[in-house]
């Protein structure tokens, strides 16, 4: 199953149980509607 996380926080404050890779499976908010349609792409083709 693939997952995007997002969340206003940083990686860095975020679980440790889950490894997050910026750009793929996690979104730092705010971010723009063509962002998010790239990290979507990016998350299913990883």
């Amino acid at each position: 199953m693939k997952i995007l996380y997002t969340s206003g926080y940083s990686v860095e404050v975020l679980s440790r149980e889950i490894e997050f890779k910026e750009g793929v499976n996690f979104l730092q908010k705010p971010y723009l509607p063509q962002v998010l349609a790239q990290t979507v792409r990016t998350c299913l083709d990883a």
